[in-house]
């Protein structure tokens, strides 16, 4: 009976840490969330006045086009900041066009904090994995798409 008994407490103790500990690491990351508006607002190459706009891969091929709240800084030297006004329109086109080679669709997403609070825009494929994690300083991170999201299964 004491061998049973020490093993279900061992195992409530290993439940209740996991369950614990997986709260707080889940505490400070957000997610992306599917929106039709957003997806229309950049097809319609619509620039959001309270977003600073970036994007990841290369001019020619972006793989994302994201926009974040102004209020926020994004914590990341791969994601490439953007004039908006001049440069938006371009990279939708790009996006497009590679997009179409693979005969995949875009989408877009509210960017939401760890609160699920809205603090921006993501437009790519489905698909793509990424991980916001919010911070101290009103500083998030987001990373990138892979760097082979367009390349084709062998």
């Amino acid at each position: 009976m004491d061998g049973k008994l020490l093993i279900i407490s061992f195992a409530v103790i290993v439940i209740v840490f996991i369950i614990l500990f997986g709260r707080r690491v889940r505490a400070q990351y957000g997610s992306i969330k599917p929106n039709g508006k957003v997806m229309k607002s950049f097809e319609t190459y619509e620039v959001k006045p309270d977003l600073i706009y970036y994007f990841s891969g290369s001019e020619m091929r972006p793989t994302a086009i994201i926009g974040v709240d102004k209020r926020l800084t994004l914590n990341s030297e791969l994601w490439k900041r953007i004039d908006a006004t001049q440069e938006l329109k371009v990279l939708i086109q790009n996006i497009k066009e590679n997009v179409s080679e693979y005969e995949e669709t875009l989408h877009g997403f509210d960017i939401l904090d760890n609160t699920g609070k809205y603090i921006g825009e993501w437009f790519s494929i489905l698909g793509i994995h990424t991980v916001i994690k919010t911070g101290e300083d009103n500083k998030i991170t987001i990373t990138t798409p892979p760097i082979d999201t367009y390349r084709e299964e062998i």
